[in-house]
């Protein structure tokens, strides 16, 4: 499962810095927040596609002045692991964002945490 998360982080990597932007010499971070099933502050949750949830995340964080730069999804849950079906249980979904340097505060209060 760690390699899986690691292959996807420098894909990641990668893509933003082979971009054809102007702006791929502004230093760039990834952060990730583990889905919830119904109390994620952008109002969705393990019902909601992944397409839905990028659409009200996106706009969240423009309300927030953040630019979100790349959104994934990767599966991060386990075979045989307890079913917690309570709103704040978190689904087995991580979102991953890409930021500019100079948002990462305003993240880290939503509840987004630096990949390391």
């Amino acid at each position: 499962m760690k390699t899986t998360f690691l292959i996807k982080f420098f894909l990641i990597l990668l893509i933003s810095m082979s971009s054809c932007d102007d702006d791929n010499n502004i230093d760039q971070n990834l952060y990730y927040y583990d889905q919830t099933g119904c109390s994620d502050p952008w109002n969705t949750g393990k019902n909601d596609s992944n397409t839905k949830t990028a659409t009200a995340l996106k706009q969240y964080f423009e309300n927030l002045n953040v630019d979100i730069l790349g959104i994934n999804f990767e599966n991060i849950s386990q075979e045989g692991e307890n079913s917690c079906d309570a709103c704040a249980c978190t689904t087995g979904v991580r979102i991953l964002i890409n930021i500019l340097e100079s948002d990462n505060q305003k993240v880290i209060d939503v509840g987004f945490k630096k990949v390391e």
